[in-house]
């Protein structure tokens, strides 16, 4: 993805994301279709495909089309490896190919998530439990080849715990510290992934699916984002599944190991940051989950006709408000507006990338040698094509530090000199709401004193120091 953002631009990126979530798609509907059928296989191919956030997030670049093709990749694997009988301990026989591969996919999603790392334990605590009847010889050589081969997925936490200190930099900050990393830092971020969703009591709690299936909206708190009715309709289903496993009413290949999955992902997300986009590897395993009680629906010599016009009546119903929400949402938002040709892109990035107009003079006007500081002006760094520096959860925690220790306004432009600093980016209202009359003054004697106006949009200002 970074190749091609580099060598073809931001299309081909964007492109190469929405290819990742149709591998995705792929990955999700063989599984269910090898476990349910085809009819089954077409219901959670779609109640998984047109949830607004699948489609949303395929061209935002996250990180999350890439984490689910890796996700479901690995549950084909997985499943192809446990059904065929393939493994160790199955027939008597040594064949350990089909763990490479399942090993090197799961060791693929912490590569790419750090929240990759727990479909990864549940992967290697399934092929233990799987194995827990073999011998000891046999068990160990399966789980020994499926480390190995996750290993490279590791690389990056390992190089994270060599050089910050911390193999989840900047997470578990509490537990590991880090460097470059404060205790007021790794609150302000606890905080920040605690703000969405709609809640934290227990009313809260109980009207969670209603709400994220409803109630979000995208780019605001409110869970970044709405899931639709599918979200309601799988997990009803996924209530029915259980019911029908733990009374042994309903045996399929793999369906208890994807509903304990389905189970922890799902905790993992109403227990930590309520983000829809989090929740969408909960949505993949809950179709898994649900395929053979779908099928059983759809397949069932009682009212079969009743059944499939109700499954048909309720998947035209979804469809129809998950079409009427990303419309909207797209309307308003319009991140695909600039591909499809309907808005220029500087008029989009104006209008959605605050401050962007000053962006432009940075990246047209300021020397190469340049280094800013970023204060208050959002996670919008990667517009700049100069060295920069900014606190993107408490963003103006380094300025403060430095103005806390400055006597006046020409000793903090000494400090932000001595610091390596050439200008100053920053959003002057914002600042001016978050200081104490005292730092007000330090920073007023700074703008008249240390630093010259080069440029204002708005409430946007750049500053050069003196002294530079």
């Amino acid at each position: 993805m970074t190749l091609l953002l580099a060598v073809a631009g931001d299309r081909a990126a964007q492109g190469f994301s929405i290819l990742q979530q149709i591998a995705a798609l792929g990955e999700l509907y063989g599984l269910t279709y090898l476990m349910a059928g085809p009819w089954p296989a077409a219901i959670c191919a779609i109640g998984f495909a047109t949830v607004p956030p699948v489609i949303y997030f395929s061209g935002c670049g996250y990180v999350e089309p890439a984490l689910l093709m890796t996700l479901g990749g690995t549950l084909l694997v997985l499943f192809l490896c446990l059904r065929s009988g393939r493994t160790v301990g199955m027939d008597g026989n040594m064949d350990l190919g089909p763990i490479l591969l399942l090993g090197f996919l799961a060791g693929w999603m912490p590569a790419l998530k750090y929240s990759g790392l727990i479909y990864l334990g549940m992967v290697g605590l399934i092929l233990m439990w799987r194995h827990r009847k073999v011998s000891s010889k046999k068990a160990l050589s399966v789980i020994g080849v499926f480390s190995v081969s996750a290993a490279p997925g590791l690389c990056w936490m390992a190089w994270n715990w060599v050089d910050l200190g911390n193999p989840v930099y900047p997470m578990a900050w509490f537990l590991f510290g880090g460097r470059g990393w404060d205790e007021a830092r790794a609150f302000a971020m606890s905080q920040y992934f605690d703000i969405y969703g709609m809640g934290r009591n227990l009313s809260d709690y109980l009207l969670l699916p209603w709400r994220m299936a409803f109630s979000g909206r995208f780019d605001t708190i409110r869970f970044d984002g709405a899931m639709g009715p599918f979200l309601i309709m799988f997990l009803l289903l996924a209530i029915v599944s259980a019911i029908l496993v733990i009374r042994r009413r309903l045996v399929n290949n793999m369906m208890k190991e994807f509903g304990v999955m389905f189970v922890i992902s799902a905790a993992f997300f109403v227990f930590g940051t309520q983000q829809v986009r989090f929740w969408l590897p909960s949505q993949m395993l809950a179709c898994a989950f649900v395929a053979p009680v779908a099928g059983l629906l759809v397949n069932s010599a009682k009212c079969r006709r009743m059944l499939r016009i109700a499954l048909v009546l309720v998947l035209i119903a979804s469809l129809t408000w998950n079409i009427w929400f990303f419309s909207e949402q797209f309307l308003k938002i319009g991140y695909y507006r600039p591909v499809l040709g309907m808005e220029q892109e500087k008029d989009f990035l104006i209008r959605k990338v605050p401050g962007y107009p000053v962006l432009e003079f940075i990246n047209q006007d300021l020397p190469k040698s340049s280094r800013l500081m970023c204060v208050w002006t959002g996670a919008y760094g990667y517009y700049i094509d100069r060295q920069y520096y900014s606190d993107t959860l408490i963003e103006d925690i380094t300025i403060k530090k430095l103005i806390n220790v400055s006597a006046n306004g020409k000793e903090l432009s000494q400090r932000l000199v001595q610091a390596g600093y050439t200008h100053i980016f920053m959003r002057v209202s914002l600042l001016a709401k978050n200081t104490t009359s005292k730092q007000k003054e330090v920073f007023r004697g700074f703008l008249e004193f240390g630093a010259v106006e080069l440029f204002r949009y708005e409430d946007f200002l750049v500053l050069k120091i003196h002294g530079v």
